[in-house]
């Protein structure tokens, strides 16, 4: 499985007929991975990598999506995406940003609608294709399903959110 949040990724390996040694050849220290074998089975291997990802996002309030706008827009993108049977979970009601402060009055605070996706790899593209409005990835996690088979099953989960003034 491969989880990533904001800039780095943690890879858990499990061998399939290849040596743990061949993974750390592939993946080396000097390019950002650390490979950590399990001691108690060597068969297994975690793999570390933090991205030099620079974090940026609007710098004023103006840069944001306006609120009413975001707010059509997502409710016609939830309609679309629980009418289409997908996994995904979007925009519940739009939350005052940041968290925890209960005294900010709505008009003037920043809000955020959160979602989330699960899915196979051609829904996930077809999913952030679609977002036309800035999205802010908070994770991404892959999975690898029936690793036995000749063909693994890849399982996203997207998780993210808009942010709109």
């Amino acid at each position: 499985s491969i989880e990533c949040k904001f800039a780095a990724c943690v890879m858990r390996w499990r061998s399939v007929g290849g040596y743990t040694h061949q993974l750390q050849s592939a993946l080396k220290a000097e390019n950002g991975y650390v490979v950590q074998i399990n001691r108690a089975d060597p068969f297994k291997a975690v793999v570390l990598r933090n991205f030099e990802v620079p974090m940026s996002g609007p710098q004023l309030w103006n840069e944001l999506p306006n609120k009413a706008e975001l707010d059509n827009w997502a409710l016609n993108q939830r309609q679309m995406y629980e009418l289409s049977k997908l996994k995904i979970e979007m925009f519940a009601e739009p939350e005052i940003w940041p968290v925890g402060y209960p005294d900010i009055a709505r008009e003037g605070a920043v809000v955020r609608y959160r979602f989330r996706f699960q899915g196979g790899v051609s829904n996930a593209e077809a999913f952030i294709a679609a977002q036309e409005k800035s999205t802010y990835w908070d994770s991404l996690t892959m999975r690898f399903n029936n690793e036995t088979s000749g063909t693994p099953n890849i399982e996203l989960d997207l998780q993210g959110a808009y942010y709109a003034y």
